[in-house]
């Protein structure tokens, strides 16, 4: 079991905090009850909440503004015992899970020494199934649990209320911020909640959420950073979210849509598909088309789980500061609008799902709803033979949600996007700055073909930005496959092969050409991904006499 660090509950501001491992009992305190244990059980029962802190007009936090809310979902056990470290090693006497008030109940033997511990973790083994903690990753990623002071059981029944408090003072944090782990897990509560709707059985992997206040936006995301909560950002990879806790820098614990956006990687991953490359993004980008449609989707997901658009986010001293985003009716300029854009991504996801529908010329006239998404998302994206795009979105959409046709394709239009499939075919949208070299979106290819020309292009930024990369697909039967990538003197090629989003294949030499053979090559149909890597990596590329200048370059390819 994980150590664990604890938080005494207060209805005041100022809670104790302690960190303790995951060692035996023992330790101070002295027996409570006056007569043995025995003789029949009671029932130890309350109500369990946090303190959430909403936000003002200027999406800043507000603390004048505190609101108290259930801990939903949450385990709560009963240990015997009154030493320190009673909600580690004490025995077991009685679990139970809060409902959706907050509420447990336990019945437990009558005359123990005894504590309530409510851990902030979600845990459900049977039916749908979920296995959710939220842990301190500066603290050996232990759990944070709130408990009472030590009680004897009696021998008629008890009420043990729990509240985890902000710890805010007046102007700053005076106290432990125990609602912090709380209004976390319950964002992901409520995230499983909506997709129950859709999916009653859904299983979802285990997810531990690393929330310390000491996760700054420093670092580089290395392991000893991220030990140290050198986070750089709230983030998702691999299973985990990393969620900023440094005040007066930036947090994120009460920042809902954040942590529901960073959530939606996590769905993507593991409940349909994500073949983002990250990377530095922002709504005026033009991006690579999966990670335009990867943080367009995390921004809508927010926007879909608590039914609002407007996602906020604080920071700053004394988390006084903030920006929002309309995921529903935020615009770019001109020349920014369309499939490479978050904003049009998150906008086009968005009104497929909501009822709310705009006038002017937003093309938002009716609704698909979140049963046509989901099965979108779960059985469509999550297999399409394309990358992860709004493209794969949008066709998959279609199908979904089969009547609904005329209306995706005019709401996509409105924000720009013109494909008429999973490959963007048709799409003429290069963006504001004429990028040429980001059409068409896949090149289409038949192995043994010859030599085709692919530009690649720097205009619109490096590494994740639009024209970087550029894409061939071809279908191949089983067979000894050879792959070229050629480019004039002063460039460094690269190249990575897919198959429904999964790489088989990669050619990263030091060397300026890339020729590679796999043997065989299952059939099936493939991506073929090409870059100079001075456009994606400036300054570290090496071969072909490159200079690691970015810049328009045309490849040339060849496959047979």
């Amino acid at each position: 079991m994980n150590p664990m660090i604890r938080l005494a509950v207060s209805t005041a501001l100022g809670i104790a905090l302690a960190s303790c491992g995951g060692g035996g009992g023992g330790g101070g305190g002295g027996p409570i009850c006056t007569v043995a244990a025995g003789g029949g059980t009671i029932a130890v029962s309350g109500l369990a909440q946090f303190q959430r802190v909403g936000h003002t007009a200027g999406h800043a936090l507000n603390y004048a503004g505190i609101t108290a809310m259930p801990v939903r979902g949450a385990t709560v056990e009963v240990r015997r015992g009154t030493a320190t470290n009673t909600c580690v090693a004490g025995t077991i006497l009685g679990t139970d899970t809060t409902d959706a008030a907050g509420n447990y109940s336990i019945n437990v033997t009558q005359n123990e020494d005894a504590k309530v511990c409510v851990r902030a973790e979600l845990l459900q083994a049977g039916g749908p199934t979920w296995n959710v903690q939220v842990v301190d990753n500066t603290s050996a990623s232990a759990v944070y649990v709130l408990e009472t002071a030590a009680f004897c059981s009696g021998t008629t029944p008890l009420t043990q209320n729990l509240t985890a408090a902000t710890g805010w003072g007046t102007t700053s944090y005076t106290g432990p911020r125990a609602a912090a782990p709380f209004a976390i897990l319950d964002s992901i509560y409520q995230a499983i909640q909506k997709i129950l709707t859709v999916e009653p059985t859904a299983v979802f992997a285990t997810l531990d959420l690393n929330w310390s206040v000491n996760n700054t936006n420093a670092g580089s995301g290395t392991p000893s950073d991220l030990a140290a909560g050198r986070i750089g950002t709230s983030f998702y990879s691999s299973g985990e979210i990393y969620i900023l806790g440094d005040d007066n820098n930036d947090t994120d614990e009460f920042d809902d849509h954040v942590i529901i956006h960073e959530y939606g990687h996590y769905v993507e991953d593991n409940l349909s598909r994500s073949d983002s490359i990250g990377g530095s993004h922002s709504g005026g980008d033009l991006l690579d088309a999966r990670v335009a449609y990867g943080e367009g989707f995390g921004n809508a997901w927010s926007g879909i789980v608590t039914d609002n658009p407007v996602y906020e986010d604080s920071f700053g001293p004394q988390q006084g500061q903030g920006f929002d985003i309309n995921v529903e009716s935020d615009t770019v300029t001109a020349g920014q609008t369309g499939w490479f854009s978050e904003t049009n991504v998150q906008a086009v996801i968005y009104d497929l799902y909501d009822t709310t529908n705009e006038a002017g010329g937003s093309g938002d006239t009716s609704t698909i709803g979140l049963a046509a998404l989901w099965n979108t998302w779960r059985n469509l994206q999550s297999v399409t033979p394309t990358l992860t795009t709004i493209f794969s979105l949008l066709d998959g959409a279609r199908t979904s949600a089969g009547g609904s046709v005329a209306f995706i394709n005019a709401l996509a239009v409105a924000n720009g996007i013109a494909g008429t499939d999973a490959l963007g075919s048709g799409e003429t949208n290069a963006g504001g700055s004429g990028n040429t070299a980001a059409l068409p979106l896949y090149t289409a290819y038949t192995v043994g073909g010859g030599s085709v020309p692919i530009c690649v292009t720097n205009n619109d930024g490096t590494y994740n930005a639009l024209g970087n990369r550029r894409f061939l697909n071809f279908a191949v039967g089983s067979a000894n496959r050879t792959f070229s990538v050629t480019a004039p003197a002063g460039t460094d090629v690269d190249a990575v092969l897919y198959n429904a989003g999964a790489i088989v294949g990669a050619a990263h030499q030091a060397s300026g050409n890339e020729s590679w053979a796999i043997n065989p090559l299952a059939a099936g149909t493939y991506v073929l991904e090409v870059y100079a890597c001075e456009n994606v990596f400036p300054g570290q590329c090496a071969g072909n006499g490159t200079t690691n200048t970015p810049g328009n370059r045309c490849l040339t390819v060849s496959i047979n």
